[in-house]
């Protein structure tokens, strides 16, 4: 049986009344099981370990994350966020501020992320400047945003457009030019040194 009708079992059993829960996709990983109320969604993600990292998602950012142990625990926290509890009856913890969304997004994209963003995200992730922006993948490339940045606003962030997945990648300022084709540590150099004015 899939997992998510595993769950919805699990839900049903304990008399647990949630939304439908499926599966899905954020824009760097698959997802093992979501649930929606209206605008808002919380994401688990299933670990070699049989636990699940969680992420609950308000518009672009991560509102609460935690790990729950099975998945008894992460119906059960779906079922207190349907209710209103932002932390899944204390299960997940919120993000006080941008820099733990920001923190929380780079953790699920290394620890879950598809494998060929791996190379270019942990790289990234390692300088302070870079790990300090918003991950975002679009149509196969990594974008990193200041936290500020909303779609639609001021543009703060920059992309690393790829070559033919060599590990080549052309660094593309927001705000700025293109840099020529560069091997991913030096890409990643680059573009930590152009983030480091904003």
């Amino acid at each position: 049986m899939p997992l998510v009708d595993d769950l919805n079992a699990l839900a049903a059993a304990a008399g647990l009344p949630l939304e439908p829960i499926t599966a899905g996709r954020t824009r760097f990983c698959d997802v093992d099981a979501r649930l929606w109320i209206g605008e808002r969604r919380i994401d688990a993600l299933l670990r070699d370990d049989g636990a699940f990292d969680v992420l609950v998602w308000r518009g672009e950012d991560v509102a609460a994350c935690g790990r729950v142990d099975e998945g008894d625990a992460l119906v059960r926290a779906m079922w207190s966020w349907q209710q209103g509890d932002a932390t899944g009856g204390g299960r997940l913890r919120a993000c006080a501020d941008p820099g733990e969304s920001v923190e929380a997004q780079w953790r699920a994209l290394l620890d879950h992320g598809d494998a060929y963003l791996h190379p270019l995200a942990a790289s990234a992730g390692a300088r302070q400047t870079l790990r300090a922006l918003r991950p975002r993948v679009s149509h196969g490339t990594l974008h990193l945003l200041h936290p500020t940045y909303r779609t639609g606003g001021p543009r703060r962030g920059l992309a690393f457009h790829p070559l033919s997945g060599d590990g080549t990648y052309r660094v593309h300022l927001y705000d700025g030019p293109e840099s020529e084709w560069l091997p991913t540590d030096e890409a990643v150099t680059h573009a930590a040194e152009a983030a480091r004015h904003w």
